[in-house]
């Protein structure tokens, strides 16, 4: 919900990332949560921290996350 997308939209995406090497999963009970793999090069996680930083176009999706941990 945190993305407006469906969940099955959202897990294939993330399946795909996870095939790929640049996720790594955990789970907790139900939950399943996501971070760059360990071995994810410095140049690349800097990258992506800066596409992600003061976006204006993901406030939304911000919000919504927010939102829903509350």
């Amino acid at each position: 919900s945190a993305l407006d997308e469906g969940q099955s939209k959202i897990s294939r995406h993330l399946a795909q990332l996870k095939r790929c090497g640049l996720l790594a999963d955990r789970r907790k009970g139900q939950w399943v949560f996501y971070d760059l793999a360990a071995n994810t090069p410095s140049w690349l996680r800097q990258l992506l921290d800066g596409l992600a930083a003061d976006q204006p176009q993901l406030e939304d999706d911000r919000s919504r996350l927010v939102r829903a941990a509350c």
